[in-house]
This record gives C-alpha cells, sequence and structure tokens, in this order.
C-alpha cells in the first residue's frame, strides 16, 4: 500500500519526542484518483483491459494520477465504469486518518485542506515551440460545482458526518475529526490537463500541526471505444492508438474485437460518407450513451474506383497512354486559373493540375474546364489548397458541429508569395493536367443531421483494404477519431513530440508545411507522417467539452 505520511507535534511546537507522543496523518482513500498502468479487474468492475485502475492508499506520489472529467468516484474503487459517468461532475472523495497515541490532541482540532495548481509536466517532452505555444494559449477549465462552470478553480464540499468551514479565502476548508478520520470532496476543473496537488493538515485553531500532501494529480478525458472488425478483415493495433491521445490527456479504452460480416464495399457510388454514416448507425451498440465512440476496421469504402479513366492528357498522347508525360509549359491569368497553350479534347475536362518543380509536384483538384479553340488554349479553374492551421474546441453552442471545425480555413493558391497565402509560383508555370478521379477513402468520420446543423458523432471507419502495412491503418485511425472529437485535418504541422520530424496525424500535406513556431507554409518541407499531434490539436483536444456537443450523447 503507498501512502503519503508526515509526522510533527501536535500543535507544531516543536519536534516529536517519539512517535509515541506524536501526531501521524496518513491518506486513507482517495475515490475517484486512478492510477495508470494498474487494473483493478478483479474487483466489481469491467473485465476488459482498462489503462488504470483503483489501487487502495495510491496518493500520486508518482505524480501520474488520472480523475477523470464527466465522471464521479467508483464506489471503492471496483463498481462497473458504465455506472458512473456524469454530466458536469468530476471531483475524489478524499479520507485521512489522524493517529494520536498520545491524545494530545484538543477536541477543537480539524484538518486544513488546501489545492494546489500544478504545472503541465508534458511539456518536457515537446519541441521548444510546441511547448511554448502551450504555454501561452493554454487555460485552465472550469469547476461545475455548485453549477456547471461555476467556479475557476477547485472547490471544496464537506461530507455527511464531517462538518467543514470555507476558510482561506474560499480557497480550504477545515473539517472535523470524528474517530480519528476526517473526509472532504475536492471538485475538480474540467479541462484535460488541470494538474492539483491537494494538502491535508492538523490545525488548533491558527495553529498548524502535521501535514501531508498528494502528488500532482490531472485531469483526463476517458472515451470507451466500441472497436468492430470485418471477418477477414487486418486488425487496428488498437494499443498505438490509445497511445497517441495521452499527451493530450485523453484514455481511450478499446473493447476487444467485435466481429461482423464482411462487405467488399460499402456502396457502389461515390457517396462513401452517406454509407459510412448509414453503416455506423447499423453497427453501434452504444450509440449516444455517454462517454462512448466506435470505431470499425472495413474493407473498402465503394467498389467504384474511378469516374472516366483516370489518365494524365495531352493532344499528343494516346488515349490508352496512362504514363507521364512532360510538363507542359502554362500562365497563371489569376491566382486560381491555369491557362494550357492546348485545347484538351472533347471529354477530357481536367480533373487535376499538377504544379512542377523540378523532381516534384503540388496538385491542385480542378474546378471548371473552359476551352478556347479559337486561341488554342484551355482555361482550368483550381480549387485552393485548403489548410485548417488552428483547430479550436468551441463553445457550449458550437462543440462538435462540423460548420464550426471548418470555419477558420486558409486557402493557399499556386501564386505569389508565400507571407500573401500564395505558395511562391510564379506566373510561368509548368504542370501536367489529369483527367478521370478515382474514388475511394482510407477512413471517414461521418456527420449526422441534428437541429439545423451537422455533428461530428464519435464514429469512425478505417477502410483496411487500402493499406500495406500497419502503421498506415494507425495513423489513419487516429486521424479519424480526433475528427471525432470534432475537429479539421490539414493542419499543416509537425508533431509535437522533441527530436522526431514528422508531421501531425491530421497534416494532409505533410510535403508543404508551416514552419515550427510560424504560420508561415515551408516550400517542400518533407514531414512524413507522423503518429502524435501537434500542439494546436494536442490543445484542442484537451480543452473541448464532448458534453456539450448536442447530438454525441444523450445524458440522463
Amino acid at each position: 500500500m503507498e501512502v503519503n505520511e508526515g509526522t510533527a507535534p501536535a500543535g507544531g511546537s516543536g519536534p516529536a519526542s517519539d512517535t509515541e507522543r506524536g501526531v501521524r496523518l496518513r491518506f486513507v482513500e482517495i475515490l475517484g484518483l486512478y492510477r495508470p498502468g494498474f487494473s483493478d479487474r478483479q474487483q466489481r468492475g469491467d473485465r476488459r483491459p482498462i489503462r488504470c485502475g483503483y489501487q487502495p492508499g495510491y496518493t500520486s506520489a508518482d505524480n501520474r494520477g488520472r480523475i477523470f472529467v464527466n465522471h464521479r468516484p467508483r464506489a471503492n474503487g471496483g463498481e462497473n465504469w458504465q455506472r458512473v459517468r456524469a454530466k458536469d461532475t468530476q471531483y475524489i472523495d478524499v479520507t485521512v486518518e489522524v493517529s494520536d497515541p498520545a491524545q494530545s490532541l484538543p477536541s477543537n482540532a480539524k484538518i486544513r485542506w488546501l489545492v494546489s495548481a500544478r504545472g503541465d509536466a508534458s511539456l518536457s517532452r515537446m519541441h521548444t515551440d510546441a511547448a511554448d505555444y502551450i504555454r501561452q494559449h493554454a487555460s485552465r477549465g472550469q469547476c461545475d460545482y455548485p453549477r456547471p462552470n461555476g467556479a475557476r478553480r477547485p472547490v471544496f464540499e464537506a461530507l455527511p458526518n464531517y462538518p467543514g468551514t470555507v476558510v482561506n479565502n474560499q480557497r480550504g476548508m477545515e473539517t472535523a475529526i470524528v474517530n480519528g478520520r476526517s473526509r472532504v470532496r475536492m471538485h475538480c476543473t474540467n479541462n484535460g490537463g488541470d494538474a492539483y496537488r491537494l494538502f491535508a493538515g492538523v490545525v488548533v485553531g491558527s495553529t498548524p500541526g502535521p501535514q501531508i500532501h498528494t502528488g500532482d494529480m490531472t485531469m483526463w478525458k476517458r472515451v470507451d471505444v466500441e472497436y468492430r472488425r470485418m471477418r477477414g478483415v487486418t486488425g487496428i493495433q488498437v494499443g498505438r492508438v490509445a497511445n497517441a491521445f495521452e499527451l493530450a490527456f485523453i484514455q481511450l479504452d478499446f473493447t476487444a474485437s467485435i466481429r461482423i460480416p464482411y462487405r467488399r464495399a460499402l456502396t457502389a457510388t461515390d457517396d462513401i460518407e452517406g454509407a459510412g454514416a448509414s453503416f455506423c448507425a447499423a453497427n453501434f451498440t452504444h450509440a449516444r450513451r455517454p462517454g462512448w465512440f466506435l470505431l470499425i476496421a472495413a474493407n473498402m469504402a465503394t467498389s467504384l474506383r474511378t469516374t472516366n479513366p483516370q489518365r494524365y492528357v495531352y493532344p499528343d498522347l494516346p488515349a490508352s497512354n496512362t504514363s507521364t508525360p512532360p510538363p507542359l509549359p502554362a500562365t497563371m491569368a489569376s491566382v486560381r486559373t491555369v491557362v494550357l497553350p492546348v485545347v484538351l479534347p472533347a471529354g477530357a475536362d481536367a480533373s487535376a493540375v499538377y504544379l512542377v518543380d523540378g523532381n516534384r509536384d503540388l496538385v491542385f483538384y480542378a474546378a471548371g474546364t473552359t476551352r478556347f479553340p479559337s486561341s488554342n488554349c484551355t482555361y482550368i479553374a483550381v480549387h485552393p489548397l485548403r489548410y485548417h492551421p488552428d483547430p479550436q474546441p468551441g463553445s457550449s453552442t458550437t462543440t462538435g458541429t462540423l460548420s464550426f471545425a471548418m470555419a477558420r480555413p486558409r486557402d493557399y493558391v499556386p501564386q505569389g508569395s508565400l507571407s500573401a497565402q500564395g505558395l511562391g509560383f510564379g506566373q510561368q508555370v509548368l504542370c501536367r493536367v489529369r483527367t478521370g478521379r478515382a474514388i475511394g477513402a482510407a477512413g471517414v468520420t461521418p456527420v449526422y443531421p441534428h437541429n439545423n446543423q451537422h455533428y461530428f458523432a464519435g464514429r469512425s471507419l478505417v477502410f483496411m483494404g487500402n493499406f500495406s502495412n500497419a502503421d498506415q491503418a494507425v495513423q489513419t485511425a487516429i486521424h479519424e477519431l480526433c475528427h471525432a472529437f470534432g475537429f479539421p485535418h490539414s493542419c499543416g504541422r509537425r508533431q509535437a513530440v522533441a527530436g522526431a520530424r514528422h508531421s501531425c496525424p491530421m497534416a494532409i500535406l505533410n510535403y508543404w508545411a508551416y514552419g515550427d513556431g510560424t504560420d508561415t507554409l515551408v516550400r517542400w518541407r518533407n514531414l512524413p507522417r507522423g503518429f502524435e499531434f501537434c500542439e494546436r490539436h494536442l490543445l484542442a483536444l484537451r480543452e473541448i467539452h464532448l458534453e456539450d456537443n448536442d447530438y454525441l450523447w444523450r445524458w440522463p
């Protein structure tokens, strides 16, 4: 049994002469505090693996203890996890034992409880720019007691049989010692990463006595994930997926793999989003139950692979030729229009334009094609590259909505300076043009209509038929589950973890990324796809309040 003890003379009058006359304090239990890596499944709890558990006597002396947002403590540490979720509820119930062999404490002795906020220990794992960003922009959550968002710091509550008095300008409490014990409830704040240390000390009037304290206790989110897999489909290494969210103080507890019938593809059309939404709705046992997400390992999104033959198109290439042609000199008529000195043949509307820079190219999807035979040229309007570099957690009315997630785009066009949201291409460019459109998806996280909005609903699919190795599937699952929390992709940033030179798993163009600590794209900055989030997504994940998503969960 781990304890955190302190010994001092009663009333603090001087050093104790011996243990017989000294007063000793000991934490007996801290219900609602959980130890990572400890399994308490032998009790009455959930029988599947959980990434932490209640250990009697644990006081977070290792500074790793977790308190879960939207959870009340499990009774005696052994109650089933599914019964303890409660909206806007996060607290610990703490009991101390006062040992006074010499009976030196007067009847008016009490336990004084105080709490101090602690720093973010995770910053030491991040590169300097990422740590600086979180340090500057992170904010502590609100305490949801005595009402939602009712205080900006933890609040103490007296428990039955242990009357208490608020002290220290509402920041502490003194509670009675009854039969050698005292108890208090500490209501905590509701952002992931908020960390606290609790102090308990004997006081007689204004005279302090012995004092003990916990280690750092940190607020976490805990989400159960119903994990389903089609028969015959390779599984996802869900433990690695869960690891990616821990730096955001999110604990994902996956069920064992639940088999579902094999389907070659969800749909024969290009409506992957709609097919995914229907498939998830039909295969989610815990749909809209508080605390649950869904992850499905499926085969393919659609059996429709292309619209029209997908090939490079130039008048001097036969229709059957799909090899890479030499680049064609072209002109940027405007920031979004490429003028080719040829007329593309009828039925060969452009689907994508590849701007060539040495041995590399950057793809832009075509928004429209206009032929001008009289001038022997074709105008191709292109869509800009759309980044979402600053994901936000939202408010009580916007959390989880697609419109809010996509509300702060930054568009880049193939002309102009980098600082003006251009991409540094001149007016003359080399390009290749492609027709047809490849259809499919590595994964999808559908949204659902509700109250004139579309909401992320904690439901994701990963299409294993697209992958040649386990890493790709893990990266896609991380990406899709971040969508499930309500966040956009295409952040363009490096992962926050120090050392590795990899992109955030939410990056799309990982070869054209922002410089560290800047909002400036670096041409051809090649960052291999990573498994850890950038600082912007980490902070948004820590501070989002899933309980405010109006569609995700139905609370009792």
